[in-house]
């Protein structure tokens, strides 16, 4: 019971109309979901064990570059809610490393601030 109120909690914390839709695999392999507001901007999350790349791209594929953006990734995996910072690390990627063990369960809601607006997907469907 309490595990499907922390989802109902995250799913709360984006409107409808922000859940987008997921095309996998991405081009690194990961879950891509379209970014909100946008417009035109897709998020592809890629795990490495604890590790949390997030790449960033227009609807066109052509990559965005992350220098000086911000994020953060609220991870809900096991019944615990982790907050994971995520910094630049490269090209058009964000990279961050929790404490979590990643399960089939997991879910995440990853926020990025660009051009100071914040954009933000949820994962479900997270490929492990």
């Amino acid at each position: 019971m309490r595990r499907q109120l922390i989802l109902a909690g995250l799913a709360a914390m984006l409107p409808a109309w922000a859940i987008g839709h997921g095309t996998d695999p991405g081009p690194h392999g990961g879950e891509v979901e379209d970014a909100n507001p946008g417009p035109n901007m897709h998020m592809e999350v890629v795990l490495k064990g604890s590790v949390i790349n997030v790449y960033i791209a227009n609807e066109d594929g052509s990559q965005v570059a992350t220098a000086g953006l911000s994020g953060a990734a609220t991870v809900l995996v096991n019944k615990k809610k982790e907050q994971v910072t995520l910094v630049p690390s490269g090209g058009n990627r964000l990279t961050g490393t929790g404490t979590f063990v990643a399960a089939a369960d997991m879910r995440m809601l990853v926020v990025v601030t660009v051009g100071g607006i914040k954009q933000q997907a949820l994962f479900s469907r997270l490929v492990l």
